[in-house]
């Protein structure tokens, strides 16, 4: 799989990418709505085997993908993830790396991957489950055109506190119109 943008690629990742998915996911910027498990260098192989693996299968369903400047630096990764064979449904994320924030980067690339889902995958429905209090999330969604659907009151247990949800989605007809 490969998507380029006007300054990124999109690209299945690879075994060589993990220490630097590594770096990123364990950078104590990223910590803040994550538990110090979820940034573990084992975790970040285990979730790079698994993207490894699903690009792998036949009947593609998760298409989690390394995000790297044009010059092959991986920043990031975005996806969208259906849960079975035949879903018109299907959840989006993107994470990016701290020394890349602010820079239009991570809105560049959710616009391809959600634009892939919608236009390749034939989605009917995107959405992104995001922390309340992780702003920059929630905002990124709604650049995308999501809006919010539905919460749930401490739904996350984080670093020693519940933290509320938030469920932000938007239809294929609605993107088309955001779109033109």
């Amino acid at each position: 799989m490969h998507i380029e943008t006007s300054r990124l690629v999109l690209r299945d990742f690879q075994e060589k990418d993990l220490d630097s998915y590594a770096s990123i996911l364990s950078a104590p910027e990223m910590q803040h709505f994550c538990s110090p498990e979820d940034t573990s260098a084992e975790r970040s192989a285990s979730l790079l085997n698994m993207f490894i693996a699903d690009a792998r299968v036949d009947s593609r369903l998760k298409y989690q993908l390394a995000i790297t400047l044009q010059d092959g630096t991986l920043i990031g990764s975005c996806g969208v993830r259906l849960e079975s064979v035949g879903d018109k449904d299907a959840s989006f994320g993107c994470e990016l790396g701290h020394l890349h924030w602010r820079k239009g980067y991570a809105i560049e690339a959710s616009h391809a991957i959600v634009h892939f889902g919608f236009s390749e995958l034939k989605m009917h429905r995107i959405y992104a489950e995001t922390l309340i209090l992780n702003t920059r999330a929630v905002a990124l969604a709604e650049k995308l055109g999501m809006t919010v659907e539905s919460t749930s009151k401490e739904h996350r247990f984080v670093n020693g506190e519940w933290l509320d949800l938030a469920v932000l989605a938007i239809l294929e007809p609605e993107w088309r119109r955001v779109r033109l």
